[in-house]
């Protein structure tokens, strides 16, 4: 008796193909009739012989198509108003190992595609459309596509972060969904954090709560007592087994991502439940910083502003601390730049750093507004004014680095403005405090942060870790 499978259908995503088909529409009609835009989707990649890394889908791709496949790409044809997938039929062998994945009839009613071709047409297809022009975002596609830019395309770059960047309420509807996984994770791991565990028991907790409420992780967790240590994911991967120690904090910086859409929250505890003097002195500046931004965040005004009162709030708390020993307003600022090491926040959505790759083109820097070169501010990745539709981090930060307070040339350059013998006295039980939410700009103008309340003051914090 012969044997049919049922027609293959697409889970319930937040995100739906009606959404997708507007997106695709609104961005060809800023293309002329010999145009074809062209998206290169993620290639799965081993690991070793016989298995891959964890696929994730070229953001650009997915947001245009929904599709989370690997080795599928798209083109967009504004002349017909045409979807153009390319995907490989699988064979016998990819059958048996891999299941059955969608065919080529599949992926056209699944994801409303015009038509559907093997990659090895691809030069075929493009020349029958007579364009005189590919645009694409990579200056390689694995299928050497003729007449596409060797370089990232400017004019298509533009137009997917004007797009990208403006979240519809779908898209925050996944945002949320993503800070609220994320925030039960920070509740388990608030809950097991004490003296004489290992980072990595932390990280367990917390990462647990993202894959059993079906989300996965916006990216490598950062749970570390070296808080003082911005990033550096090969680190923590390979050193994360630390002992937690009594009288020191555990920062944690985590995010569970939902459909491709990021949460992205940082948190910063004291390891034995009790905030000691010089830790709760720092950790109020902080808090104060973040919601003194939270406050003035608006429509209409540029993040970079509120990157600057997030600099004058912790100038002046460590300038009372005895930390900061000028008067001088720009020296002042000078000053905490030391401590603060990088910028307020950036744009988050489909990507963590939002649309990342092109960098100072997204963040909204100009020949009128140039990045500025001076230290940690070189770091701010959002500079742009802020309109309904944004998603940003607010996270600011004060961080006792090593490889800054003993640098002799830093020590001779701020001799006047920096008493560092007493800075140092921070370093081991402080280390870094960062504070980090994420924050919509709602079509009233007014800032909204996103998710559950996730416990942030200290006598909170205090009460939850001695239950």
């Amino acid at each position: 008796m012969n044997s049919t499978r049922s027609a293959m259908k697409l889970e319930p995503t937040i995100i739906t193909q009606k959404e997708h088909a507007g997106r695709r529409m609104k961005l060809m009609k800023q293309f002329g009739p010999y145009d074809l835009l062209f998206f290169p989707g993620n290639r799965e990649i081993l690991r070793n012989p016989d298995v891959p890394y964890e696929f994730r889908q070229e953001s650009n791709m997915r947001y245009l198509t929904g599709i989370n496949l690997p080795d599928v790409s798209a083109m967009l044809v504004p002349r017909d108003n045409k979807y153009i997938l390319f995907a490989s039929n699988q064979t016998l062998d990819d059958k048996v190992w891999d299941g059955n994945m969608p065919t080529h009839k599949d992926l056209k009613r699944i994801y409303r595609a015009d038509e559907v071709y093997e990659p090895s047409q691809m030069r075929e297809v493009a020349s029958k459309l007579g364009a005189s022009t590919i645009h694409t975002l990579h200056s390689e596609s694995p299928f050497n596509v003729p007449m596409a830019k060797k370089e990232v395309d400017g004019e298509l770059a533009t137009a997917m972060i004007e797009m990208r960047l403006i979240k519809s309420d779908a898209e925050i509807q996944a945002i949320e969904k993503a800070i609220n996984i994320t925030g039960k994770g920070y509740d388990a791991a608030l809950r097991v954090i004490r003296p004489g565990m290992r980072e990595h028991e932390v990280q367990a907790a917390l990462e647990y709560q993202f894959r059993v409420n079906g989300a996965e992780f916006s990216f490598p967790s950062i749970v570390t007592m070296d808080g003082n240590v911005l990033h550096n994911f090969e680190l923590r991967r390979q050193f994360n087994n630390s002992i937690l120690q009594d009288g020191r904090m555990l920062l944690i910086d985590s995010g569970a991502d939902v459909e491709g859409y990021s949460g992205d929250i940082t948190r910063t505890f004291p390891i034995n439940g009790k905030f000691s003097k010089m830790q709760a002195d720092i950790y109020e500046i902080v808090l104060k910083a973040k919601r003194e931004v939270q406050k003035a965040m608006c429509a209409g005004v540029r993040f970079k502003i509120m990157h600057e009162l997030s600099e004058k709030t912790i100038a002046e708390g460590l300038q009372a601390l005895g930390i900061l020993k000028s008067s001088n307003s720009y020296q002042l600022i000078k000053g905490a730049r030391l401590f603060i090491a990088h910028g307020l926040g950036h744009a988050m959505g489909l990507d963590d750093h939002d649309i990342g790759e092109y960098k100072d083109r997204v963040a909204g820097y100009t020949m009128v507004f140039p990045r500025e070169t001076d230290f940690a501010i070189k770091y701010l990745r959002f500079a742009r004014t802020l309109m309904p539709g944004h998603v940003v981090t607010t996270e600011p930060g004060i961080y006792f680095i090593d490889a800054v307070l003993n640098n002799p040339q830093i020590r001779k350059d701020y001799k006047g403005i920096v008493d560092f013998n007493k800075a140092l006295k921070y370093m081991v039980t402080v280390s870094g405090i960062r504070l980090e939410d994420d924050v919509l700009i709602q079509k009233d103008g007014s800032p909204r942060v996103l998710g559950p309340p996730i416990p942030q003051v200290i006598n909170q914090i205090e009460l939850i870790m001695r239950k």
